[in-house]
C-alpha cells in the first residue's frame, strides 16, 4: 500500500518480515515491522523497499539419491527446518538479501552433499541404524555453512529412507524365505515332540496292559493252588 504524501510515502511491513531499504540501489537500512516512512521528495521514489525477509520458521524438503558402502541405490528425504539467525535479526536480514541469490538451492546442494558423503562409507543395514547421526551431521555441518548468509538451522530430520523398489522386493524375498524356514523348523520340532509323546504313551500302555496280564496270571496261579491245597485237604480227612 502507498500514499504518497508530499516527501514521505507510507508501506507497511508484516509482523513476520522485515523490510530491506534501498536508495538508488545501495543498502540504506532495515525497516522493522509496522509502517514506515520511506524517503519521496515530491513523488520521486528516492527510497524503496527491496525486498522482504521472512522472519518464520520455514522448512524444506531435500530428496536425495545415493548409493551404500555395498552398492545399494536408494532415496533419502531429509526435511530441513531453518530460520533467520534471531540472534542479530537485522545483519542476518543484511547477509540472506545481499550475500545469497538461492539459498534454498545452496541449503539443497549442502544437505545432498551430507548425505553422499556419509552413506557412501554404511551398508544399507547401518544406514537405517544411521538416521540420528546423519541429522546430527546435517543440524552441524550445514548449519555452519548456511550461518554467514543470515540463515540457522533449527531442526534436520531424516523423513524417508528407501532403497530402490527391485532391493526392498529381494530383501522382503530373503525375509519371507527365513521366516518359512524358521515356520517348517517349528512344525517339524512339534512334529517330533509329539513323536515321542505319542511314543512315551504307547510305550507305558504296553507296560501297564503287561503288568495287567502278568497280574492276572498271578492271580490265576493261586487260584488253582489254592484249589489243589483244598484237595489235598479234604483227601487227608477222608
Amino acid at each position: 500500500m502507498i500514499c504518497p504524501c508530499y516527501t514521505k510515502a507510507l508501506y507497511v511491513v508484516r509482523e513476520d518480515q522485515l523490510g530491506v531499504v534501498e536508495s538508488f540501489g545501495k543498502f540504506r537500512r532495515i525497516a522493522q515491522p509496522g509502517p514506515v516512512l520511506l524517503d519521496s521528495p515530491c513523488g520521486a521514489p528516492l527510497e524503496a523497499i527491496r525486498t522482504f525477509i521472512d522472519l518464520r520458521v520455514n522448512q524444506l524438503v531435500v530428496r536425495c539419491e545415493t548409493k551404500t558402502k555395498d552398492s545399494v541405490f536408494c532415496t533419502v528425504e531429509v526435511t530441513v527446518q531453518f530460520t533467520v539467525n534471531p540472534a542479530d535479526r537485522e545483519q542476518a536480514a543484511v547477509s540472506a538479501a545481499y550475500k545469497i541469490e538461492n539459498f534454498q538451492q545452496l541449503l539443497s546442494d549442502q544437505v545432498q552433499d551430507i548425505v553422499r558423503q556419509k552413506l557412501s562409507k554404511l551398508e544399507l543395514d547401518k544406514a537405517f541404524a544411521a538416521r540420528t547421526d546423519l541429522q546430527r551431521e546435517v543440524e552441524t555441518v550445514v548449519g555452519a555453512a548456511v550461518l554467514e548468509y543470515g540463515y540457522v538451522i533449527v531442526k534436520a530430520l531424516v523423513t524417508n529412507l528407501r532403497p530402490a523398489q527391485a532391493v526392498v522386493d529381494e530383501m522382503n524375498g530373503i525375509y519371507t524365505a527365513v521366516l518359512q524356514k524358521q515356520v517348517s523348523a517349528t512344525v517339524a520340532e512339534t512334529g517330533k515332540m509329539v513323536a515321542v509323546v505319542l511314543a512315551g504313551a504307547d510305550a507305558e500302555r504296553r507296560q501297564l496292559l503287561g503288568l495287567g496280564v502278568s497280574m492276572m496270571r498271578r492271580a490265576y496261579l493261586r487260584g488253582m493252588q489254592q484249589c489243589l491245597d483244598d484237595f489235598v485237604e479234604a483227601s487227608a480227612r477222608a
